[in-house]
């Protein structure tokens, strides 16, 4: 799962072309992306043409497994990370993300640019997450976190104390 708005600062672009490679390698993973848009978009600052830039780059096939969605709730979209096994962010940038501790409190292991500015890897380790170095080889740290999901644990009673709104 990447749950990200449409903005070129989140590199979706850099996300479909790493999918893309994980898809030519002969990888059937179920990819979801949540995209949430704004009103004030423009070419210069959005990716706006991405639904045909999905259609154009992935195969029927791919597209049966790669789910380009807009417009959910968070209720509909705490299913939809506890049906995961990964979620990525491929911003270079980020204040503090809410989806990486809504990804956390879920057990879902993260996947982030190991030099993303901000405060996005704060709450990340070794234990509960992968950092990619090159965003070239971002699909290489995805294969690995989901080949392994399993192997990751989380100290949710920590993450909880940290993370959980009502503890703040």
């Amino acid at each position: 799962i990447n749950v990200s708005r449409n903005g070129n600062v989140k590199k979706l672009q850099t996300f479909f072309r790493e999918v893309k490679k994980i898809y030519d390698q002969g990888y059937k993973y179920k990819i979801l992306l949540v995209c949430a848009s704004r009103l004030e978009e423009t070419k210069e600052d959005h990716f706006i043409n991405i639904a045909d830039t999905y259609y154009e780059m992935f195969s029927k096939e791919e597209q049966e497994l790669f789910t380009l969605m807009k417009g959910l709730s968070k209720k509909q979209l705490s299913f939809f990370y506890q049906s995961s096994k990964v979620m990525t962010l491929f911003s270079e940038m980020e204040g503090f993300p809410g989806v990486i501790p809504e990804a956390l409190l879920t057990g879902v292991p993260v996947v982030i640019w190991k030099y993303q500015k901000g405060s996005g890897g704060d709450y990340l380790n070794e234990s509960n997450s992968k950092l990619f170095e090159s965003y070239e080889d971002a699909h290489k740290t995805l294969i690995d976190a989901v080949e392994n999901h399993d192997k990751f644990k989380f100290d949710l009673q920590d993450l909880q104390q940290n993370l959980n709104e009502d503890q703040s």
